[in-house]
């Protein structure tokens, strides 16, 4: 992960202005949940454009996404239990989930271009005449027929 539980607990106090610290146990509870979902969306959201788990882990402006995300889920979360706390607009200011799509990766300020599949999270080819499934014989007459067990 880029960033660490008692960071985002600090932009959260500014932002829900509570600089004394956050009381709730709720908050004790969310925040590395929350820190948690962040990173998985930035791994995700750049895996599938191609990038590999060693570039993402690299990348010099994950940090910052991971808490703007990860602040994003505990205001939009927080915003159904207590909705007049803070400011709402702060909202579409964090939620950086769509900027994932075009946003450049670079590592020590160098572009990086992506050294993964693009479109697939994992690697290898969906469908073989290899598959698990496929009879030995390609003359065999249940091919293309449903499997019967």
């Amino acid at each position: 992960m880029f960033t660490k539980p008692a960071d985002i607990e600090g932009q959260l106090q500014f932002v829900l202005q509570q600089p004394g610290g956050l009381t709730a146990t709720y908050w004790s509870f969310m925040i590395p949940r929350a820190e948690n979902a962040a990173y998985w969306t930035v791994v995700n959201a750049l895996m599938i454009r191609g990038y590999t788990k060693a570039q993402i882990d690299q990348w010099d402006r994950g940090k910052e996404f991971e808490q703007d995300i990860a602040l994003w889920f505990l205001l939009s979360n927080h915003k159904a239990a207590s909705p007049g706390e803070f400011d709402k607009g702060i909202l579409g200011v964090l939620d950086r989930r769509g900027e994932l799509a075009t946003t450049l990766l670079t590592i020590s300020g160098i572009y990086q271009d992506p050294a993964g599949t693009i479109g697939q999270t994992a690697h290898g080819a969906f469908d073989t005449s290899a598959d698990l499934f496929v009879p030995d014989d390609p003359n065999d007459s249940r091919i293309g027929s449903p499997m019967v067990f």
